[in-house]
């Protein structure tokens, strides 16, 4: 069997860590499977996947032109794969329009969060497109069954079009990355001795994650508590939504931009907080319970499948408030946050790869039964 994968982004992010985990779990369970990879040039994962020895072919899926589809539909048929499994909206796009028409082969999309635009132009363009797109889709693959539900809601798949494969981590992989060195811009603030409670939050800075939502909750807890500090992976230093935050609580708080290897700056922190509106899975959350950290989290589609409430973690109303209070409790109560400690690990402890893989082949296999 031949699979090429197709990814919009090659630049760090949950969906593209998903897609690397997989594949080199597959090519250990199965060898003998042909895969290639098509990705957009001059991100990390570009090398990350030559790096496995794979056929990397370099293409523009986040970039939507006439001429572009005309040439992946050369490149596919030059290719000749038995699935096509595309990952994200440009890739989406490009592998499901044109490439049935040409190509006898099966195709399955995997959204890794399903996010229309917010303007209502583009919204119903998006979701108009994506309706005519699924016609040509064999099986969508749904990442959670929050996402599952809320992608049914809007097109009312059939059961045998859509399946739900949950994320998982290779938590041993995560521990280990976790031992390499921090980038050296954040050693100051990590070792600085007043920042005790260290909260972490990781995520782009786009209206999903809602970072406004943990700034406002930074600034309550900061207030009312000196040994809490703030570290937050995605925004820059320079953004003007932290601006504020910065010169109000100077040394308290780091913002460090996207950082390629997150695992050793949760290791160095106590507390991973996560605001979004909604998700499709929260990888983040379990690369946290892998290295033993409580998380707390807005009770969401996505986070609260993946956080036990009081048990490994704390959910959480949409409120500064009720955010800053669950924080406060973890860094008061040595023995509750302990506790939670043990159970993130045994929730990390349950993540199988093994299995996971082999879900994906038996979905590749029942394609053509």
């Amino acid at each position: 069997m031949h699979i090429v994968h197709c990814l919009t982004h090659s630049t760090i992010g949950g969906g593209q860590q998903v897609v690397y985990l997989l594949i080199k779990a597959f090519q250990k369970k199965y060898p003998e499977t042909r895969i290639t990879v098509i990705l957009p040039s001059g991100g990390i994962y570009v090398e990350r996947f030559k790096m496995l020895g794979l056929q990397i072919i370099e293409f523009p899926f986040d970039r939507i032109s006439l001429i572009n589809l005309i040439r992946i539909v050369k490149i596919l048929q030059k290719l000749e794969p038995d699935v096509i499994h595309s990952h994200g909206k440009g890739a989406g796009l490009y592998t499901r329009f044109l490439p049935k028409f040409f190509l006898n082969v099966k195709n399955i999309h995997s959204y890794h969060g399903f996010h229309p635009p917010m303007g209502l132009i583009p919204r119903i363009l998006y979701l108009w497109s994506e309706s005519m797109l699924l016609k040509k889709t064999d099986c969508v693959v749904n990442v959670s069954v929050s996402e599952q539900e809320f992608v049914n809601k809007m097109f009312n798949l059939r059961p045998n079009k859509s399946v739900v494969i949950n994320n998982v981590i290779d938590a041993k992989s995560i521990v280990e990355e976790s031992n390499t060195e921090v980038p050296e811009q954040i050693r100051a603030f990590l070792n600085n001795p007043e920042n005790k409670f260290i909260v972490i939050m990781i995520g782009r800075n786009d209206p999903i994650k809602n970072f406004p939502l943990a700034i406002e909750t930074a600034q309550l807890i900061m207030k009312e508590k000196r040994s809490v500090a703030f570290l937050l992976v995605g925004l820059n230093e320079d953004d003007k939504l932290i601006q504020p935050l910065l010169k109000q609580f100077p040394g308290r708080v780091a913002a460090v931009g996207i950082v390629k290897n997150t695992p050793p700056l949760i290791k160095h922190s106590h507390l991973l907080l996560i605001t979004s509106k909604r998700e499709a899975f929260g990888m983040v959350i379990l690369e946290a319970h892998a290295l033993g950290k409580p998380v707390v989290g807005t009770r969401v589609p996505g986070i609260s499948e993946n956080i036990k409430h009081y048990q490994n973690g704390i959910l959480c109303d949409e409120s500064p408030r009720v955010l800053a209070d669950a924080i406060s409790l973890l860094e008061n109560d040595q023995n509750l946050y302990e506790k939670m400690q043990r159970s993130a690990l045994r929730a990390a402890a349950t993540m199988n790869v093994d299995v996971w893989v082999t879900q994906y082949q038996e979905l590749y296999l029942n394609l053509f039964k």
